[in-house]
């Protein structure tokens, strides 16, 4: 670099290539012209560097900014870990449909990327477009409402276990659930205040235990035959009531084969007991409010233009799916009504969540503008989940490739390889300090946290959860430093005005956090729903 630096004092740098050139005809040893050869490019390519010209931006695009149109023809990012996949491809994705004012939903597995979509939404105001699913203290959807009977088998199979040897159980606790939950549902249409939800929390509360399941039963007849031997006319309501007698005769059936009245032995006992835990076992985790009552409706916030975060990290493995499922289908149904609002969907580490009984409906999906954003380590993973057919067809819907260095490619680092050429990326990062002071605006003016101590032993700081009662305090470092018990939850903001009276009258925050602790301590509030450790 240093003797192309020299040159550079040329009037004109066609009289330096000459120069080259000149020397390079007449060096006769082939060894010694191959090796000038190789020096007078790097020279020449040195030289137009000095003077302006970006060399680097050939036809191999290494130094170009990866944009690719935004066309619904959906995305895979294939790298292994560490490549840069989130910060480098996924981030900027983020930052792209957030200026273009894209409804998004991002589906967070590992339950941290929250901190750096709300850095990112602060930075481009629009922290109060962030929506989080999936947790105590945000907001709450019911995943299965408005879902049609037809897709519940679709939800629960893939979370029922498929061992061969277990096909009978597992069959028996399909038409188990989904009888119950299509009962439910249209007994919600048929009468007023019905004391079951269309919901996964129901479902679990009914058939986790077989008296509940047998009682269930017992107020479904009671209270068919009390509308059909009413004098009311009830010819509107006549085929809603087939269709529960269809569904009963089902569950009937189920119930029946293993009823408490014919448990004369353990293996009878053991019969039972063996359907209900094929149901329940693996559902249990989809009994938390946050997916079973219906503040927000995904859908129709999403086509405002709103940021939703659902967090996944608190959920088994094995409910994934269904959630995931249950909010693809509920796209699907509904998103013709808003066909001009466009959406887009993010799911790292998308290997959890496909099988080959959940398909990605992709084409329809891009007829709807919903652009689909997948990220996974390598095309294997994949293999490992879907059967080959599947996995083609799936590859093929993701117009959009984008390889970073891992199983399926090796890349250089900080680059990206799509569509035949290499780009230099450039991640989009966000210090500890960004994401605190994102989360604490955040969380200072979300309806269900707003009334916390936004300060403790006079440093600021936010909360996240750490079980299903508790939060723990975190530092502008993101560092727990406290937990507390999570009184919101059990609390609402009128009741939290009679158990602390003066203390919520204090307007500084810091005070606000002293006192609580002071009336903690000194007067041992017995009960347990506010605590400070």
């Amino acid at each position: 670099m240093e003797f192309a630096k020299a040159f550079i004092t040329f009037e004109n740098f066609a009289e330096l290539l000459i120069i080259f050139n000149f020397i390079k005809k007449y060096f006769l040893f082939s060894t010694i012209q191959l090796n000038l050869n190789f020096s007078c490019k790097k020279i020449q390519k040195e030289l137009k560097m000095a003077i302006g010209f970006n060399t680097e931006s050939n036809s191999n695009g290494e130094n170009k900014k990866l944009q690719i149109p935004v066309d619904f023809r959906h995305r895979l990012i294939l790298g292994e870990t560490g490549s840069g996949k989130t910060a480098s491809v996924i981030t900027p994705i983020m930052l792209e449909r957030m200026e273009k004012n894209h409804g998004i939903l991002v589906f967070d597995f590992k339950g941290n990327y929250h901190y750096t979509i709300k850095a990112l939404a602060k930075k481009k105001q629009k922290l109060q477009n962030i929506i989080e699913l999936g947790k105590d203290y945000g907001s709450f959807t019911n995943i299965i409402e408005g879902l049609p009977v037809e897709a519940l088998d679709k939800i629960l199979r893939p979370l029922l276990g498929h061992d061969a040897k277990d096909k009978f159980w597992e069959e028996s606790a399909i038409q188990l659930g989904v009888s119950v939950l299509a009962i439910i549902k249209y007994m919600n249409e048929l009468v007023n205040n019905y004391r079951y939800s269309y919901s996964f929390n129901s479902l679990i509360e009914i058939a986790s235990d077989a008296k509940n399941l047998k009682e269930f039963k017992k107020d479904v007849k009671n209270t068919v035959n009390k509308i059909l031997n009413s004098s009311a006319d009830y010819s509107k309501e006549l085929n809603i009531i087939k269709t529960i007698m269809g569904y009963y005769k089902i569950l009937d059936k189920v119930a029946d084969d293993f009823s408490l009245d014919r448990m004369v032995d353990d293996n009878e006992k053991t019969v039972l007991f063996s359907v209900i835990s094929t149901l329940v076992n693996p559902i249990a985790s989809l009994r938390k409010e946050s997916v079973n009552i219906p503040e927000i409706d995904i859908l129709k916030e999403l086509c405002k233009g709103k940021i939703i975060v659902f967090s996944l990290n608190d959920f088994d493995l094995n409910v994934l799916n269904a959630i995931v499922s249950a909010v693809f289908y509920k796209i699907i149904l509904f998103k013709m009504s808003y066909k001009d609002a466009p959406v887009t969907i993010i799911m790292d580490e998308a290997q959890k969540v496909l099988n080959n009984y959940f398909e990605l409906p992709l084409d329809v999906l891009r007829e709807y503008k919903v652009d689909v954003v997948l990220a996974t380590q390598s095309i294997a993973n994949l293999k490992e989940k879907l059967n080959s057919d599947k996995v083609e067809a799936l590859l093929a819907n993701l117009t959009h490739k984008i390889y970073l260095n891992g199983q399926d490619m090796e890349v250089p680092k900080h680059h990206a390889y799509y569509n035949g050429q290499y780009y230099k990326l450039n991640p989009l990062e966000f210090d500890k300090l960004d994401k605190f002071l994102a989360e604490r605006e955040y969380q200072m003016s979300h309806t269900k946290l707003k009334n916390l101590p936004f300060s403790h032993n006079s440093i600021p700081v936010v909360y996240s959860k750490l079980s299903d009662t508790k939060l723990l305090i975190k530092d502008q470092n993101l560092q727990a430093i406290g937990k507390m018990d999570f009184f919101i939850k059990k609390y609402k903001k009128e009741d939290l005005a009679k158990l602390f009276p003066d203390i919520l009258k204090l307007e500084d925050e810091i005070n606000q956090s002293r006192a609580i602790e002071e009336y903690l301590r000194n007067e041992s509030y017995k009960g347990g729903d506010y605590d400070y450790y």
